[in-house]
């Protein structure tokens, strides 16, 4: 450098960047050749129709839900990706590295690889939105342990009719995972960050028409129904007939619990109902309380002539097992219910059309650093 800063006229003590600026000397160092060539090699294996590009994907989504980011992490915002680093990840970090030097990466056809479908705000944006009280390294745990459970959408906190939030009993039992000790400390900031946030049931309600519209009851009405809760996996009862299941179903769209009394092999099990209070009666945890009925409109006098308790026939097939389900201390007759309980019927399978990998195009900010040609001779701008 000194004796280009001498054959320039320069003084020795004068900055590097002088010369290294591509506006004024268009000179380079051995650091900014080889951050150009290792981003070059990037961009060229991404867009290349070889298993390295595939692998190079998958290292990418996997840091995109590490980071819980619902877009493609390629074209995130630098604020994101730049602070957080991560280990034993190459292709990331050399993306990461393209983000502080100011690249963009932009695809050249319309793509939805990498997005992850939301209809509410999502992780990230909630938690800077709603908690700016928060120091950075506590939001970024929040949204890092979110994404270890599977959390990507703030509506999976809610349950299905957005009445109130789920435990983390309840998470971990859709993870398959086991719940150990106290509820942790970030995922109880999470849920009052959602508790003081009303505005989220207005992604949740959708209007009804009623067929006769003539009566007062045929005007819109609006209900609250959160399709992006968490759907857990209905269980049906089993055959044996010696296993009394806890079991729910609907009717007129509400929830019905009830112990199964009695299976015929004609298909119809004998119930027997169990009600909440009229409170919605829940505890400490939110799970909810049952008890049982003694006798109510339910109540089908062709299956108990008697008039003590509530017993009704259900079919088979209309029927989901409640899984975790104990004994209320010093109660009787009294159950607490810990599962998260839906009446949403499954959607059908939806036909998924095959995917075509679109091109990805990065815009330069300094020609002089970077030059780059695709492997289908298209120049990159």
């Amino acid at each position: 450098m000194k004796v280009v800063k001498h054959k320039v006229r320069l003084p020795t003590s004068c900055h590097d960047n002088i010369l290294l600026h591509s506006a004024q000397g268009k000179l380079k160092n051995l650091w900014r050749n080889q951050i150009a060539a290792q981003i070059t090699e990037l961009l060229v294996a991404l867009n290349a129709q070889t298993k390295q590009a595939d692998m190079l994907k998958m290292r990418l989504k996997k840091v995109q839900l590490t980071l819980n980011i619902t877009s493609c992490i390629l074209m995130i915002n630098p604020d994101v990706t730049v602070p957080n680093k991560m280990l034993n990840n190459h292709a990331y970090n050399m993306a990461r590295k393209a983000h502080d030097y100011l690249f963009k990466f932009h695809p050249l056809t319309e793509s939805e690889e990498w997005n992850i479908p939301i209809i509410s705000p999502n992780m990230r944006d909630f938690i800077y939105k709603q908690a700016p009280e928060l120091q950075k390294k506590d939001k970024e745990l929040i949204i890092r342990k979110a994404a270890t459970l599977s959390i990507h959408r703030i509506l999976q906190l809610l349950n299905y009719d957005a009445s109130n939030t789920v435990t983390c009993q309840q998470i971990c039992d859709f993870n398959r995972r086991q719940a150990r000790g106290r509820t942790l400390k970030w995922f109880v900031t999470l849920l009052s960050l959602v508790q003081q946030s009303p505005q989220l049931k207005d992604f949740c309600k959708i209007s009804v028409e009623s067929v006769n519209s003539e009566s007062k009851s045929g005007m819109d009405r609006e209900f609250l129904i959160n399709l992006q809760a968490i759907k857990m996996t209905k269980k049906v009862p089993s055959t044996d007939g010696r296993k009394k299941e806890f079991v729910y179903t609907q009717q007129d769209h509400t929830l019905v619990i009830g112990q199964i009394n009695k299976k015929n092999q004609s298909g119809k099990h004998t119930m027997q109902y169990w009600t909440t209070n009229v409170d919605d009666q829940r505890d400490d945890n939110g799970v909810i309380i049952i008890q049982r009925c003694s006798s109510c409109a339910l109540n089908d006098k062709r299956v108990n002539k008697g008039s003590h308790g509530c017993y009704f026939n259900r079919n088979h097939s209309d029927l989901a097992c409640i899984n975790r389900i104990s004994s209320c201390k010093n109660i009787p007759n009294t159950k607490s219910i810990k599962d998260v309980l839906e009446i949403r019927n499954c959607p059908e399978k939806q036909y998924i059309p095959e995917w075509i990998p679109g091109l990805i195009q990065i815009h330069d900010y300094d020609t002089a650093l970077i030059q780059n040609t695709l492997l289908n001779k298209e120049a990159v701008i």
